[in-house]
């Protein structure tokens, strides 16, 4: 995951050390498998999320969290 460029938590760390490098690269390279982050929950608790009115400041908001919360390391990292 270091070459890839994406930070891990211990947790991820460690789940991924168990497992072969193949069953890796698969995963990375092919994001559509895992989840996307939940939009509903971002926008339930920061409701000025939602305004539409084209300020970039809640919209970069949106991009930390996904980068924080995301499964799908690479597509964030390349979008």
């Amino acid at each position: 995951m270091r070459r890839a460029g994406v930070g891990l938590r211990r947790e991820e760390l460690e789940q991924y050390s168990n497992r072969k490098y193949e069953d890796i690269v698969e995963e990375i390279i092919n994001p559509e498998r895992l989840p996307e982050v939940d939009d509903d929950l971002l926008f339930r608790y920061w409701i000025e999320m939602t305004n539409s009115d084209g300020v970039a400041g809640p919209m970069n908001s949106r991009w930390v969290y996904r980068m924080i919360n995301t499964d799908r390391h690479l597509q964030e990292k390349i979008a």
